[in-house]
């Protein structure tokens, strides 16, 4: 893969494939546009990149259908890349090509949206390194537990309020949501307990089942749903949660749609939809510029400092952290291919992150004249895993 050199093509470029492997970067015009309007120049330093990064994040606060998404969204495309290559090297399936993986990795970049804490002064990218391989290998794990689930055993596995918002997610109104709802608790209470196999296979309730679990739903149905509601059939109740299984799927693994794909209406494609952001209104409204200078004056001093604490370790000790946050190797991994028991790689890496972190501390004193309370000892806890992650990838990225 070519690395983007510019500063605005870093924030307005996208990855393009041929045949499952990177082919080229496609610079969308609007975010270029947008990053020009902003003043942006093109020197290629990392500074520029978080400074940024946090700019599109702040502006992505006060306005989330704004452009500010798109402009992470190309940000972290390497990052993406990277993480879908490792993973589908490592555990992927034959169904899965990097691509599939890609897609499904920018997908769910909304939960490293809402999960990135700005003030705890890390970096965008750091912090959506770490999340996007958590959140791609959970996707993988939930969709193999989805695919081998029966719609029984699936609504089985469900709670209400996952189920609530797969429902809601699938444009149900509020009064036919809550006769789903309503149908899946029958459903649970009368058929579930009644089954000895607590496996996935879970399989169809029987005709007088059905039956028993429509009596309750009509029992109920006055003290839970509106007057109007109306009772149902053993087929209706039947067809609700299989809709309702449906749903859950929907929600838990979506399908994956091109910026290309065209609309629903057929007048052009969706990239096309995505309106011009006139709203910006200076760097200095979102971003106080002494405040950032301050930042990026901190985090190079901090990596500057844990990259001389890394070089320092003993060679057993940067192995360790190689095959742990590079190789990405569990601790079990770790412990057969050194021959030691698993506590004992756990301990290792726990005397390792404790002595880099007395460090950061001891910094944080001498410099920001800090109190190492156990909150903030907490935080920079996070903050050194999320480095140590991120350093290690990146390595592994350029190797």
């Amino acid at each position: 893969m070519r690395p983007r050199k510019s500063l605005i093509e870093r924030f307005s470029a996208f990855v393009q494939f041929e045949a499952d492997h990177f082919q080229s970067w496609l610079v969308d015009a609007r975010l270029r546009r947008s990053m020009e309007k902003q003043g942006a120049i093109a020197p290629d330093t990392s500074t520029n990149d978080d400074f940024w990064s946090l700019h599109w994040y702040r502006a992505w606060q006060q306005t989330p259908d704004g452009l500010a998404k798109d402009h992470l969204v190309a940000h972290v495309q390497e990052t993406a890349y990277w993480t879908a290559l490792k993973i589908h090297n490592r555990f992927g399936k034959a169904q899965y090509g990097v691509a599939d993986l890609f897609q499904m990795a920018i997908a769910r970049f909304e939960r490293v949206l809402k999960g990135f804490n700005a003030e705890q002064g890390s970096s965008f990218k750091g912090y959506a390194t770490v999340m996007l391989a958590n959140l791609l290998r959970e996707s993988l794990r939930q969709q193999q537990a989805i695919d081998i689930c029966t719609d029984w055993g699936l609504l089985r596995k469900l709670s209400q309020k996952r189920l609530t918002t797969a429902l809601a997610q699938a444009g149900l109104a509020p009064t036919t949501l809550d006769q789903y709802i309503l149908a899946w608790q029958c459903f649970k209470t009368l058929y579930v307990p009644s089954q000895k196999d607590s496996g996935r296979r879970l399989s169809k309730p029987d005709a007088g089942t059905w039956q028993a679990i429509a009596d309750l739903y009509n029992r109920d149905r006055p003290q839970q749903l509106a007057a109007t509601a109306p009772t149902a059939s053993p087929k209706a109740i039947e067809s609700w949660l299989q809709a309702s299984a449906q749903a859950a799927r929907q929600s838990l693994y979506p399908s994956l749609l091109s910026i290309d794909a065209p609309t629903a209406t057929g007048s052009g494609n969706y990239s096309e939809t995505l309106a011009d952001d006139d709203q910006a209104e200076g760097m200095a409204q979102l971003i106080q510029d002494e405040e950032m200078q301050q930042r990026q004056t901190q985090r190079q001093a901090m990596q500057t400092i844990l990259q001389t604490a890394l070089s320092e370790l003993n060679e057993e000790s940067q192995q360790l952290l190689q095959l742990y946050y590079q190789e990405e190797w569990t601790q079990q991994a770790i412990a057969k291919h050194l021959q030691v028991k698993q506590y004992a790689v756990s301990r290792r890496l726990t005397r390792i992150r404790e002595q880099l972190l007395k460090q950061l501390i001891q910094w944080g004193q001498e410099t920001l004249h800090t109190t190492p309370t156990l909150d903030l000892m907490k935080h920079v806890s996070t903050v050194l895993d999320e480095w140590l992650a991120y350093y290690y990838q990146k390595q592994g990225g350029e190797e």
